[in-house]
């Protein structure tokens, strides 16, 4: 079952896009907490560089990756609405023309 759920492109993209958000989180407290160990500005620089840029980085494009990919998911679901009513108006058509 877990490997028919990997086999999704759709749950792959969610799953790449949560670990990214999760990674750009723990580089940002790393960040934080190498920066919070110094009172030194030049000590400082490198974490809040590093950590910091890194972080905001992973993290902005696990929400973009996230949100494209539940873009996708409503729009297949309302592809398949569609689909659906279409079908049933052509079922309805059909039988008020039968003589």
């Amino acid at each position: 079952m877990k490997a028919r759920r990997l086999a999704d492109p759709h749950m792959v993209a969610r799953l790449v896009a949560l670990a990214c958000a999760f990674g750009g989180c723990a580089a940002l407290f790393l960040g934080w907490r190498g920066a919070a160990g110094s009172l030194a500005v030049a000590v400082q620089l490198p974490f809040v560089v590093s950590g910091g840029m890194l972080g905001v980085a992973l993290l902005v494009f696990g929400v973009a990756v996230f949100t494209a990919q539940l873009t996708r998911d409503e729009a297949d679901a309302d592809r398949r609405q569609l689909d659906e009513l279409i079908t049933r108006a052509q079922a309805r058509l059909a039988e008020r023309h039968e003589p």
